[in-house]
This record gives C-alpha cells, sequence and structure tokens, in this order.
C-alpha cells in the first residue's frame, strides 16, 4: 500500500528475495489496461539502442517495458523472438500501456521523435509476451553458462556492459538492469564489484552451481557500517 503505509518493495527489499513473512496485506488496484503495445527501433547499436532507451523514459508516455537485445540474442532465441526482429542487429524495445485513444497518441509520438529509425510496431500480445520473457531471464534458459544480473543507473550502463566483457547480455530497465552470461568465478567477480564501486549499483549471481555459491556471495557485500 503506497498512501499511509509502507509498499510492497519497501518492505520485502531486505530480504534481497530470498524468504519474507507477511501476516497481513492491503491492495491498492487498478483496471488492467486496454491495450499494451510495443514498437521496437530495429538495427541499432548497443550505445544508440541504450541512449534511445533513455530518451523514451525521458518523455511524458510513461513507458512501462525498455528493454535492448543485441543481436546475439536476437539472432539465439528464436522460440521467443517474433520473425519481425530475429535477425535485426540489436533492437531497442518501448512498450506503452493505456486505453486504446491515447495508444494510438503515443505510439504516433514516438514513431515522431524516432522518426529516422528502423522501426516497427509489435502485435500488442507479441510484445507483452515479450516482456515477459525478458523480465524472466529466457534468453539463458538454453545456455549452459552463469547468469550475473547487474544493475548500475542507465547513463553508465555501456561503459558497465564494455567493462564486464560479457559477450551474451542483454538490457532491461532502460538499462538499469542488465543480464550477463558470465562465469561464476572469483576473477569475475572481482570485476562485477569493481563496476559497481566506479558506477554505483551492484550485482547478483544469479545462477550458478553450488560450488560456485559457496565460494561466491550472492550479493553485493554490504559496507562495514
Amino acid at each position: 500500500k503506497n498512501v499511509t503505509g509502507f509498499d510492497l518493495p519497501k518492505i520485502m527489499c531486505g530480504a534481497f528475495g530470498t524468504l519474507g513473512a507477511l501476516t497481513e496485506l492491503t491492495f491498492r488496484v487498478v483496471p488492467a489496461p486496454e491495450r499494451a503495445s510495443t514498437i521496437a527501433l530495429r538495427n541499432c547499436t548497443p550505445s544508440e539502442g541504450l541512449t534511445m532507451l533513455r530518451k523514451a523514459a525521458s518523455l511524458a508516455l510513461e513507458p512501462t517495458g525498455l528493454a535492448y537485445l543485441p543481436a546475439a540474442v536476437c539472432r539465439e532465441s528464436p522460440a521467443m523472438i517474433d520473425a519481425a526482429l530475429a535477425q535485426t542487429n540489436g533492437v531497442a524495445l518501448i512498450r506503452v500501456e493505456g486505453a486504446a485513444d491515447p495508444i494510438i497518441d503515443k505510439l504516433a509520438r514516438l514513431r515522431n521523435v524516432f522518426s529516422k529509425q528502423d522501426i516497427v510496431t509489435l502485435e500488442d500480445d507479441v510484445g507483452d509476451a515479450l516482456f515477459g520473457e525478458i523480465g524472466c531471464g529466457t534468453p539463458f534458459s538454453e545456455r549452459d553458462t552463469d547468469i550475473w544480473r547487474l544493475s548500475v543507473p542507465a547513463t553508465s550502463v555501456y561503459d558497465a556492459v564494455s567493462e564486464s566483457e560479457a559477450q551474451f547480455w542483454y538490457a532491461d530497465w532502460a538499462g538499469e538492469v542488465l543480464w550477463l552470461a558470465l562465469p561464476a568465478s572469483p576473477d569475475i567477480d572481482e570485476r562485477l564489484r569493481k563496476i559497481t564501486t566506479k558506477f554505483g549499483g551492484h550485482a547478483m549471481l544469479f545462477r550458478a552451481d553450488k560450488n560456485a555459491r559457496a565460494r561466491l556471495a550472492t550479493f553485493e557485500p554490504e559496507p562495514p557500517a
């Protein structure tokens, strides 16, 4: 409840997603949006795509999804990616939600702002499903790799990705959440912690075997204070 009490994220954040018990809940609900539409800005480099996501986030359109998928993700996740995106060299995705008439206006505004880009509008159900897969880490589901999640300020995302040296990755939340395919090793742990120290943020070891988890901290180490 986010009016007179604490909202759910504030209560649960201290558990780091591991465990929590709530005994009484009060919910404020709103109707589901009539439409959830997604445009794709195709064939953009990571630097270009992440910059455009930040620009979209700054518009008075209240986007509810902002993600960047590099070429490798588009080409290696055929079950997830719509045919219109499968062979693109990187794609920035922008989702807006609301009533039918305002959505038409929002999409027109986005097409105007990004008129120089290769734009395609996805079917509403396709875009909605795609963002669901992005949020669940589906591009990694068939890859035998350890996974890290890195959160840094949006303005530092491209530099953070470059310094991580990850070859397979993608960005959600306008880049503030990075999914990285990197080994769960002491060297990588040290590299990512240096990135979070430099730019601010945190790194989480999202998937690894039990031996790696025994050696490495799952979450960002707490400061001594």
